[in-house]
């Protein structure tokens, strides 16, 4: 097996920002691994340190030495996924260069199988029959990034109009009183009927988060994400304990170990899952499981990754049980530049027909080979 690595710098149309960070591009990397037989598969690497995961560059040496290794291995691809954590040296300290090499190998092992991803996730009957590809659909929330509250309720009404019915709001830039005025704003704009939920990734400290839950508990929200800093657990618990607002871990769950944490002191009612921050989509898929048989939801998301990343996710979102709530999978229209185009009508993400992820990447030329 030959492996390839695709370095892109994609920007975004305009600056996130949140309450800790700000970015203008993101630079990932696109892991194909190209079978004996000509079948390719790819996956991402798109690191978000502050969402604890390697940086960029560490990524990157990653892949090289990890490739390097499973260039030489003769096992089929979905058996050499089973036993990555034995294969791959210190492979807990990238976890989006985990997600990356497991996703491009999943993807390899379904194009080979002729089966979309979500049916070899969901441990479809794994046979060389070609099978039913209908497109699924995935309901996902849109996020409005919009830097002022006219803008918010421009990109509210338009959002409106492609038929969207859940929306993301970050808070925790200004004071409580401002984000309190703009989700009220907020909901006027959208009525009863939508739903919002907000993200304040970490930005307060426990009495200040108090006080904005008070303040949102009458907006009818359905979570918020992260009120408080990822690693105080204990917080987290007494404001869900509150019962004013839903509350989410997003930032906290940075591990599998750390998840499980959040689960047993029963500090959130949302998990917010993010596969890249995780160290793969097979791991997202069992904590979902997990916080599913504990009583709690979970929510997926993508990582402001390109076509490639937001497809690994929507393929695991497509093999769990329904119901689903809004998924975060909007993304793609924040890119100025991708590797494929989503399609979502009506706030519900479609999948492609095809085998593995539905599509093959639209890469630059030049790549650098790995192994």
């Amino acid at each position: 097996m030959r492996w390839r690595l695709h370095p892109l710098s994609l920007p975004l149309r305009v600056p996130l920002r949140t309450a800790g960070w700000e970015i203008a591009r993101r630079d990932v990397v696109i892991v194909e691994a190209v079978h004996d037989n000509g079948q390719r598969g790819f996956g991402e690497a798109a690191p978000l340190p502050a969402f604890g995961t390697e940086t960029l560059s560490q990524s990157v040496d990653r892949l090289r030495q990890w490739t390097a290794i499973l260039s030489s291995s003769a096992i089929d691809p979905f058996e050499t996924v089973r036993t990555l954590d034995t294969l791959l040296p210190d492979v807990d300290t990238a976890p989006a260069a985990r997600c990356a090499v497991e996703c491009a190998l999943l993807d390899l092992a379904a194009r080979m199988r002729r089966l979309p991803l979500w049916r070899l996730l969901a441990d479809a009957q794994v046979d060389n029959a070609a099978v039913d590809t209908d497109a699924r659909g995935i309901p996902v929330n849109i996020m409005l990034s919009a830097a002022t509250a006219p803008a918010m309720v421009d990109a509210a009404h338009a959002a409106l109009r492609e038929g969207f019915r859940c929306f993301k709001l970050k808070v925790g830039m200004g004071s409580v009183e401002e984000d309190a005025h703009r989700v009220r704003l907020l909901r006027d704009t959208l009525g009863g009927d939508a739903v919002i939920r907000l993200d304040a990734n970490g930005a307060w400290d426990e009495i200040n988060a108090s006080t904005a839950l008070e303040r949102f508990a009458e907006l009818d929200i359905e979570y918020i994400e992260q009120p408080v800093a990822a690693d105080d657990l204990a917080a987290l618990r007494r404001l869900r304990a509150l019962r004013l607002v839903p509350v989410a871990a997003d930032e906290s769950v940075q591990c599998p170990e750390q998840t499980r944490a959040i689960l047993a002191l029963g500090a959130a009612d949302v998990l917010i899952l993010k596969p890249m921050a995780l160290g793969g989509i097979l791991r997202a898929r069992a904590l979902f499981t997990e916080a599913r048989a504990a009583g709690v939801d979970a929510v997926c998301t993508g990582f402001i990754d390109s076509a490639v990343g937001r497809a690994a996710v929507a393929q695991l979102c497509a093999s769990l049980p329904a119901p689903l709530r809004a998924q975060g999978l909007a993304t793609g229209s924040m890119l100025t530049s991708d590797t494929g185009q989503d399609d979502i009508r009506e706030g519900t993400l479609w999948l492609p027909r095809g085998d593995g992820l539905g599509f093959i990447p639209a890469l630059e030329d030049s790549s650098h080979a790995s192994a």
